[in-house]
């Protein structure tokens, strides 16, 4: 079977057209690497915003099931996405998310996909 070729000009089409502004925040450390409290603005980049299904087995006595859990990921094409560290931070629709890692889609450096997870509030 022979594979499709990566078409980069149709991603940044997308993106151009459909995508939005993500600020992406790192909470600043002092000299003991601890948090301040503070955020920093790491890299401000256009992606879209899209979601992947992730398949989790529960395994009992009886059987098994599998359920689907929805994954929210950015694509973009901007190059500073490199710059993003596990947990750093992003807001969209008032909900906090933190990055759980990037990946260089088909190791080319044309398009990433920034993959998410909601941060819980602590009160």
């Amino acid at each position: 079977m022979k594979t499709q070729k990566f078409q980069p000009h149709k991603v940044k089409r997308m993106i151009d057209t459909l995508g939005v502004m993500y600020q992406f925040n790192r909470d600043k450390l002092n000299k003991y690497k601890e948090s301040t409290g503070e955020q920093e603005l790491i890299a401000e980049l256009r992606g879209v915003l899209h979601s992947t299904a992730s398949y989790v087995t529960k395994t009992a006595t009886d059987g098994s099931t599998i359920t689907a859990k929805q994954s929210p990921q950015i694509l973009t094409n901007d190059p500073k996405a490199k710059l993003l560290h596990i947990d750093d931070k992003v807001i969209i629709d008032n909900c906090t998310y933190k990055v759980t890692g990037v990946l260089d889609i088909n190791m080319l450096g044309l398009a990433f996909d920034i993959s998410l997870e909601v941060v819980l509030w602590q009160g």
